[in-house]
C-alpha cells in the first residue's frame, strides 16, 4: 500500500456528478428560445422582404440544421440518458416539428435532416438513435415483464370463468402494459415515435407467442420458470411439481388455448387502437393481421395439444393395443371403453374451452381415432380375418364364420363412432370420416378390385402411412381374387399413393401398427 508521505502528496478529484434535469432543462431551454426566434422571424422578418426572396426559407434552414445537429449529437448518447430524459427530448423534438408545420414549412422538410455534419450519408439521424434506444428499452422491460407474467401463470392454477371455460390473468396484463407504454407517447408524437413503438408493440407480440410456443417442446417449461427466476427468483422456488416435471396439465393447456383466442381478440382491439391514433400518413405502414393472426395459429397448436394429450391417456393406450387383435374388440367392450373414456374427456373440454376451438379439438379427436383406426387395422388384419380371429383365440364353426364376425364388427363400429361424434362434430365432417371408415372396411374385406381401390385412396386421403406394400400383404391373403386382379390393384394403389404423396408435399412414414402409434403419438399418424 501506499505510505503515509505518498498519500500526503495526493491530489483528490472529485468527478462532478452529472445531473441530468439540469442539463436537460438548460438544453431545452436553449431550444425552445430559439425555436420563438424562428417564429418571430416568420412573423417580422419576413414581410420586410419582397416574396420572392424565400427570406424565411433561409432563416429556416440555417435554424433547422442547428437543431439537426444538437439532436445528432443527443442521439450518439442517449442510451446513457433515463427513459423520463429521452422522452422530454422526444416531446420536444415533436413540438418544434408541429411548430414547423404551424409556419407552413412542407411536410418533407419538417423532419430532421439525417446527420449533417456526418461525411458518412448512411449515417443515422440523431432522431431516430434517440427513438430507437428509447423502444430498445421498452422492449427490454416488457421482455422481462411477460416472461415473469408467463412464469406466474404456469406457477399458478387456472381460473375458471363464469361460463366455466378456464383462463389465466397473463393475457390481460401483458395488453394493460402494452397499451400503457403506447399512452405514454400518445400525447407526444401520431407520427415516427408513434410508429416506431406500434412496430415495438408489434414485435413483442410476436415474441409472446414464441414463448408460448416454446411450451409446447418437450422438456422446455423448466427453462421458462428458470429465465423468469433470472428477474424474479422467487418464481423457480415457487414452481409446481407439473411444472417441475416439465408437463402441463389438461386444464392448463384448455386455459392456453383460451387465452390464445383472448390474445387474438385483445391484438386486434390494440393495433386498431393504434391506428387511429397514428397521424394517416402512417397507419398503412403496420403489418396489423399478419402479426394477430398468429394468436390463432397459437391456439391451433393448443388444440393439438390437448388432442395428444386425450391419446396419451394411459387407459386409452391399453384399449388401442387391444383394438382389431383381442377378443374385447370382437365382441364391442374395447370400443365401447374408449367412447366412454373420450365422452369424459369431450365433457371437459365443452367446459373448458371457447365453443369454436371445442369443436376444433373433437374434430381433431375424430381424425385422429380414424387414423389410427386404420393404422391398427391394416397391421392387425394383414394375414386376413380368419388368422385374426384364430390368433384372438375364437373358436369359429366354418371357414367363412371369422370374415362374417370381423365384418359385422367393422360395419358397427361404423356407426357407434357416427352416433357417438354427432353431437361434437359438424356434420359434413362427420359423414367425411365415417365414409374413411367405411373405406377401410372394403379395404379389408372387399373382393371388388375397384372396392378394394377406392377403400384405399379413402384410407390414404387421411393416413398416407398405409403404403401398396401394406395392400399386397392384404390381397396376398385375400381370397377371391386372382393373381392379374391383385397385379391390377397393386398398379392402381401405387398410383394413388404417388398422387396423395405429392398432393400432401411430402414423403409418408414407413410401415404403421398399433405399437407405432403408441410410441409415436398422434403427430406421427398426422404426418
Amino acid at each position: 500500500g501506499a505510505t503515509d508521505a505518498e498519500l500526503a502528496v495526493m491530489q483528490i478529484h472529485e468527478e462532478e456528478i452529472f445531473d441530468e434535469t439540469f442539463w436537460l432543462e438548460t438544453l431545452l431551454g436553449g431550444c425552445t428560445a430559439l425555436e420563438t426566434e424562428l417564429a418571430e422571424a416568420y412573423d417580422y422578418v419576413s414581410p420586410c422582404f419582397p416574396p420572392h426572396y424565400n427570406i424565411f426559407d433561409s432563416i429556416f434552414q440555417l435554424y433547422h440544421l442547428q437543431f439537426a445537429q444538437a439532436v445528432d449529437v443527443i442521439g450518439q448518447v442517449s442510451d446513457k440518458l433515463s427513459t423520463t430524459g429521452q422522452l422530454r427530448l422526444m416531446q420536444w423534438v415533436c413540438s418544434y416539428q408541429q411548430t414547423l408545420r404551424g409556419l407552413g414549412v412542407q411536410e418533407e422538410l419538417v423532419r430532421l435532416p439525417i446527420a449533417p455534419l456526418s461525411s458518412h450519408p448512411d449515417d443515422v439521424a440523431g432522431f431516430a438513435l434517440l427513438i430507437n434506444s428509447y423502444t430498445d428499452r421498452m422492449e427490454a422491460t416488457m421482455t422481462d415483464w411477460y416472461r415473469s407474467i408467463l412464469a406466474q401463470d404456469l406457477e399458478g392454477q387456472p381460473q375458471q370463468m363464469g361460463d366455466g371455460t378456464l383462463r389465466t390473468p397473463g393475457v390481460i396484463d401483458f395488453f394493460r402494459m402494452l397499451n400503457e407504454q403506447v399512452s405514454v407517447l400518445e400525447e407526444i408524437s401520431g407520427g415516427e415515435v408513434l410508429l416506431a413503438a406500434a412496430r415495438r408493440s408489434l414485435k413483442l407480440m410476436q415474441d409472446f407467442v414464441k414463448a408460448q410456443q416454446e411450451l409446447l417442446k418437450p422438456g422446455s417449461l423448466a427453462a421458462i420458470i428458470a429465465a423468469a427466476a433470472a428477474v424474479k427468483p422467487a418464481a423457480a422456488a415457487a414452481a409446481p411439481p407439473a411444472a417441475a416435471a416439465g408437463e402441463l396439465a389438461f386444464e392448463m393447456v384448455c386455459a392456453q388455448v383460451n387465452n390464445s383466442v383472448d390474445c387474438y381478440n385483445q391484438s386486434l382491439e390494440f393495433t386498431e387502437n393504434v391506428q387511429l391514433l397514428l397521424d394517416e400518413g402512417y397507419r398503412s405502414e403496420l403489418d396489423v393481421e399478419e402479426t394477430c393472426r398468429v394468436f390463432l395459429d397459437l391456439a391451433k397448436a393448443w388444440s393439438n395439444q390437448l388432442i395428444y394429450i386425450i391419446y396419451s391417456d394411459a387407459g386409452l393406450v391399453d384399449q388401442w393395443r387391444r383394438m382389431y387383435n383381442s377378443q374385447e374388440w370382437l365382441n364391442g367392450t374395447t370400443t365401447a371403453t374408449i367412447r366412454a373414456t373420450l365422452e369424459d374427456y369431450f365433457t371437459d373440454v365443452s367446459t373448458f374451452v371457447e365453443p369454436g376451438f371445442c369443436r376444433r379439438v373433437c374434430e381433431g379427436v375424430l381424425e385422429e381415432y380414424v387414423r389410427r383406426s386404420s393404422s391398427a387395422a391394416v397391421a392387425a388384419l394383414e394375414k386376413g380375418p380368419a388368422a385374426a380371429v384364430a390368433a384372438m383365440g375364437v373358436a369359429v364353426a366354418a371357414d367363412g364364420d371369422a370374415d362374417d364376425m370381423v365384418l359385422s364388427r367393422l360395419v358397427q363400429d361404423e356407426r357407434d363412432v357416427q352416433v357417438f361424434f354427432e353431437p361434437f362434430v359438424p356434420l359434413d365432417k362427420l359423414v367425411k370420416r365415417v365414409a374413411q371408415l367405411a373405406g377401410l372396411r372394403e379395404l379389408l374385406d372387399s373382393r371388388d378390385p375397384e372396392g378394394v381401390v377406392a377403400g384405399y385412396e379413402a384410407v390414404l386421403e387421411l393416413n398416407p402411412a398405409i403404403t401398396p406394400a401394406m395392400v399386397d400383404t392384404l390381397m396376398f391373403n385375400r381370397a377371391g381374387l386372382s393373381k392379374a386382379q391383385i397385379a391390377d390393384i397393386g398398379v392402381q394403389c401405387r398410383e394413388a399413393y404417388s398422387k396423395a404423396i405429392k398432393k400432401q408435399g411430402g414423403v409418408a412414414a414407413g410401415a404403421a401398427g398399433a405399437a407405432a402409434a403408441e410410441s409415436k403419438g398422434w403427430r406421427f399418424w398426422g404426418r
